[in-house]
């Protein structure tokens, strides 16, 4: 009895050494797709004429790998791209000793960033202070999702020229099987300063949070979250904002091959020689072709090949480009709403600003739209308020009555306001109709 219980256990134990003996080897048979392919596959394809990732070394073990990614932005305008390096030093599943404790999973990697440029890295060198270090590490579990994190360390330069302090920033990067994904990125205080000019700057972090559908899907549904609490500079021109932030997010229309678009921006308090004390901006963009955002994608693509082989022809490209876009913004649907609201020499306004473009689906050219056929498938409403205290002690005071008398602008409970519609061809303002011949 005690001979089999010493089998078993030797067999056991035989088996676990070569479970975790052989399968790192067999799991980095398949490392290269499982992280180098994993990171390739992040870029959208309309993106890879601007940004491109090619793996230019990988090295496999028993053990571990070492791969080298280079990551190249052209933009236009730039003669050369700008090419971050990053060398990938690569552990083989399925057992890991992390700082969070044992973890289970493919491979996880620690990621080294460098450049290229030898411009850039001159630049970072005349830089006063140490560059903070930079810790990227990245995880891929069994079911092939993938988790990077970052963390930036902080900067603390305090000499005769200057005080630099930054707490430090951290990241997270989480992308599931089926491409959808969720980051989100904190950044600490930041405080600079020159001491000469006594010139500095203040920021009281960032927190950004961003979901989406589809990572490698530019028009995927998606949203991004930012918040500033506070930023503020004493010179040359001197502010102190607090409580910004900026929602957006997109979303299949619901309109066929259309998405939607929605951001709103936020400033809760401003304090600066300018007269805005408040400031609320909401936008929507409706009903958006998705066949724009592809073509203008297309035509960055190509105009930006066409600067380095043949530069002559980038204007052609760019005028046929901008024709083609334009004949199909006009041949389809868009609705835009704009709403601000903002807190202006002490008093409180908005403008409501919406149009409802029907389009123009028979239109083939752009060389002679009817005007009439234009307006009927327009319309636009506009809504203004102003408070007349506010405005009346701004310079803006001696321009009410001239527009009142016009029958521009109307007067009412402390409030100056506009109504404008044009709607079937019919352009009303303040309740009276107006001849919209005379515009034209």
């Amino acid at each position: 009895m005690i001979n089999r219980i010493l089998q078993l256990f030797l067999v056991l134990s035989v088996g676990i050494v070569l479970f975790f003996g052989v399968t790192p080897k067999i799991i980095g048979l398949g490392i290269r797709d499982a992280t180098v392919t994993s990171l390739i596959n992040l870029v959208p394809p309309e993106s890879q004429g601007q940004v491109r990732i090619t793996e230019s070394q990988f090295d496999n073990g028993w053990f571990s790998s070492t791969a080298t990614i280079d990551i190249g932005l052209v933009a236009l305008g730039m003669d050369d791209s700008l090419t971050a390096k990053l060398d990938l030093e690569i552990e083989h599943g399925p057992f890991f000793l992390t700082d969070e404790g044992p973890r289970m999973g493919l491979a996880r990697a620690r990621i080294i960033p460098g450049f290229n440029s030898q411009e850039l890295t001159q630049a970072l060198t005349e830089i006063p202070f140490e560059i903070p270090s930079v810790d990227i590490s990245m995880f891929v579990p069994f079911d092939q999702s993938l988790t990077v994190d970052l963390d930036v360390a902080p900067v603390n330069y305090n000499q005769d020229d200057g005080v630099v302090t930054f707490a430090g920033m951290n990241g997270n990067l989480s992308v599931n099987a089926d491409q959808s994904a969720q980051l989100s990125i904190s950044v600490g205080n930041m405080f600079a300063q020159d001491n000469e000019s006594q010139i500095g700057f203040t920021l009281a972090g960032i927190e950004v949070e961003s979901h989406t559908a589809q990572m490698n899907d530019l028009l995927a549904p998606s949203s991004v979250l930012l918040a500033i609490p506070a930023i503020s500079a004493t010179g040359p021109f001197a502010f102190n904002v607090t409580d910004m932030s900026s929602n957006a997010r997109m979303q299949a229309s619901t309109i066929p091959q259309a998405i939607d678009i929605y951001q709103d921006l936020r400033i809760g308090n401003i304090e600066s020689d300018l007269p805005v004390q408040s400031l609320s901006w909401t936008a929507e963009f409706n009903e958006i072709q998705n066949e724009l955002f592809r073509s203008y994608y297309e035509l960055i693509g190509t105009i930006q090949s066409q600067m380095n082989t043949n530069p002559s022809a980038v204007m052609t490209t760019a005028d046929q480009f901008g024709e083609d876009m334009a004949l199909l913004f006009i041949q389809n649907s868009l609705v835009l709403n704009n709403l601000v609201q903002a807190n202006v020499y002490g008093g409180d306004h908005s403008i409501d600003f919406r149009i409802d473009w029907e389009g123009l689906p028979d239109l083939t050219d752009l060389e002679n739209p009817e005007f009439e056929e234009l307006a009927n498938a327009l319309a636009i409403l506009i809504e203004m308020s102003f408070d007349e205290r506010a405005i009346m002690s701004s310079q803006f005071a001696e321009m009410v009555d001239p527009y009142v008398q016009e029958g521009y602008f109307v007067v009412e409970n402390g409030r100056i306001m506009l109504s404008a519609s044009l709607e079937n061809g019919v352009l009303s303002v303040n309740g009276e109709e107006v001849p919209i011949d005379q515009f034209f």
